[in-house]
């Protein structure tokens, strides 16, 4: 087995973890994480049925307590491999109460054999479930809210499967509607990666990538997909220091983040550098988001200026190895 294929294989058990029940029908009540201000973000649990592949694709949907009738962008995001949703809560709660819809991806939680395409199935089929509802169904609680802007988002393997969906050719199915926009955290594929080299080719939607200086698992990869995307709109934020467990908020999950840390350090990630404290991560990725959706999905110009700002502070200030580029 070469080198990166190993790196890989420890990046994918780190994220071990088993499956919690998935609840199906309608929530309204506000669902409670760490740090969540549950008066300003609701949620609900459901599934809807793809009856294409015959699967029920679980999903739970946060979106703004007080919207006053506005339709507002939609993301779409894919936890790690054997990961969870729950792990996502810090983007839930910077991006919602600023007026964005977030569907976070609540399956294949405990199976080992999911692929990067089965995650871009799931997130192209509810992508189009969650529009067709908005829009024909009342009982629906996002009835009239969703509108007509989407970002593909995901971790790890989630964020390989980003790269799939991101360019409806790439899938196995037909999409009725497609995604506006990609970010990925730390998004890879084990060697040799065929269902995402091939995809990353065809991607021309504006695209955010984040590594990490001390990621050796998925961070190898990050600058090459970076290069190999053919869009005219991308940035590439290699975060100083920032590892790859990190870019979920697995704490709460006290056992499995330990084990994952652990196993970077084992296989030599940290490499005796100091790395950034959990809060200190996951405020860089908000840090670069925050703005992306803005310019993306809500088409605020200014915001592109903002991010080559960004870039070029934190550039200076040592606190990424960033590329940037945004020809439209």
């Amino acid at each position: 087995m070469e080198l990166r294929q190993m790196l890989f294989s420890f990046a994918v058990c780190s994220c071990l973890l088993a499956a919690i029940p998935v609840v199906d029908g309608f929530r309204n009540e506000p669902f409670v994480l760490p740090s969540f201000d549950s008066g300003s973000i609701l949620n609900f649990t459901t599934s809807f049925k793809d009856p294409q592949r015959n699967r029920e694709v679980a999903v739970i949907i946060y979106y703004p307590a007080n919207n006053a009738g506005k339709q507002l962008p939609l993301v779409v995001f894919s936890h790690c491999y054997l990961g969870f949703d729950t792990w996502y809560g810090y983007l839930v709660d910077a991006s919602v109460p600023r007026g964005y819809i977030w569907a976070t991806i609540d399956a294949y939680n405990a199976d080992p054999d999911v692929t990067p395409m089965d995650l871009a199935l799931d997130q192209s089929f509810l992508l189009d479930a969650i529009v067709e509802n908005a829009a024909k169904n009342a009982s629906f609680p996002l009835y009239n809210m969703v509108g007509s802007t989407y970002a593909a988002g995901g971790h790890s393997l989630g964020g390989a499967a980003s790269f799939i969906s991101g360019n409806s050719n790439n899938l196995r199915r037909k999409a009725v509607n497609n995604f506006t926009t990609i970010f990925t955290l730390s998004g890879c594929q084990p060697p040799p990666g065929d269902e995402i080299v091939a995809s990353l080719k065809r991607d021309t939607l504006p695209a955010l990538l984040f590594s990490g200086t001390e990621d050796c698992m998925c961070g190898p990869f990050g600058a090459g997909y970076f290069q190999d995307l053919p869009s005219a709109c991308k940035y590439f934020v290699n975060i100083v220091n920032a590892t790859h467990c990190q870019m979920a908020d697995m704490w709460h999950d006290a056992i499995i983040a330990e084990a994952c840390h652990e196993t970077e350090a084992a296989i030599g990630c940290q490499r005796g550098r100091q790395q950034l404290s959990m809060d200190q991560q996951l405020a860089m990725v908000v840090r670069y988001v925050e703005p992306w959706l803005d310019f993306t999905l809500k088409g605020d110009q200014s915001q592109r200026n903002v991010l080559n700002q960004l870039v070029a502070e934190d550039i200076a200030a040592k606190k990424i190895e960033g590329t940037a580029g945004c020809n439209v």
